[in-house]
């Protein structure tokens, strides 16, 4: 599988001019995100079918980008989401984020308040990530998978340390 982290955030580019929580929940990209984004899924050079995306609104906005480059489909998988830690780590109901994204299917994810509690026990996203390797690691296109996820779930999945918009590939 291949992990990819969203692209730069509103929060992001807060936490790091105020060096403290912004305040801003479930955070979209800025153009500098989009642009990471884009330049990431043009020089990956890996076929994939499809990509599982967090429900979260920077990670929905860096899968459509990557999918319309790949020309693959988005599958949204809340296993995949935030571990929750800050203003950003909100999510949007799910009928604002199907009005944004008509072509998705959200029905893996709960209509009420579908993200996690704050703050999440880190056991909690150890599970996430025993539940989403019994789920996903298995499956015949699990190396031709790109996940769109975000730092804590991908370093959760493969120890690695990535910054917005970077990827790295593990077996799960």
């Amino acid at each position: 599988m291949f992990f990819m982290r969203h692209g730069q955030t509103t929060f992001n580019e807060g936490l790091k001019h105020m060096g403290c929580d912004p305040q801003i929940h479930d955070a979209p990209l800025t153009g500098q995100g989009k642009k990471q984004v884009t330049l990431a899924a043009q020089r990956f050079g890996k076929k994939v079918e499809f990509i599982l995306a967090s429900p979260y609104t920077r990670a929905l906005e860096t899968a459509t980008i990557a999918a319309s480059i790949l020309n693959v489909p988005i599958v949204v998988e809340p296993l995949v989401g935030e571990y929750r830690q800050y203003s950003c780590d909100y999510g949007s109901p799910v009928c604002d984020l199907e009005k944004a994204w008509p072509h998705l299917d959200f029905s893996k994810v709960d209509k009420g308040t579908w993200w996690l509690p704050f703050p999440e026990p880190y056991a909690s996203l150890k599970q996430r990530v025993q539940s989403f390797r019994e789920e996903w690691g298995y499956q015949d296109a699990a190396d031709r998978t790109m996940v769109v996820s975000h730092w804590f779930f991908i370093n959760a999945v493969t120890g690695a340390y990535i910054d917005n918009a970077e990827m790295v590939e593990e077996r799960v």
